[in-house]
């Protein structure tokens, strides 16, 4: 038999119009409308594809659960979300919930590229 791993990441977090932050393990931000229809598009594909999911693994945030949910719901599966704390995304310390402005003003524009253009 074979198996399918399939990873998906959650979807939109931020409407248009909003100030963009960086979101990692401390914002527990909700789907936007457009995220959870993102997660039930992912669904109706694997329903559409046949591939009703055996199991799904969710990170704790809301972001990631509710995506799970839409997923669960339109794929069609009866199997249990399990919650991994391990899936919990990044901790950006002191740029939680900063804009890249905010980030600037504290710590330098070397600093924000050193991590958007090499993770530094």
């Amino acid at each position: 038999m074979r198996s399918v791993v399939i990873l998906a990441r959650h979807g939109n977090t931020f409407e248009k119009g909003d100030k963009v932050v960086m979101v990692g393990a401390h914002e527990d931000l909700p789907l936007t409308a457009h995220g959870e229809e993102q997660g039930r598009g992912v669904g109706r594909v694997l329903r559409a594809r046949a591939q009703q999911p055996d199991h799904i693994v969710s990170g704790p945030l809301q972001r990631t659960r509710i995506f799970a949910e839409r997923v669960k719901e339109e794929s069609g599966a009866s199997c249990a979300i399990v919650l991994e704390p391990r899936l919990v995304e990044f901790d950006y310390g002191r740029w939680s919930g900063l804009s890249n402005d905010e980030i600037v003003a504290l710590s330098g524009e070397a600093a924000l590229h050193a991590w958007q253009e090499r993770g530094e």
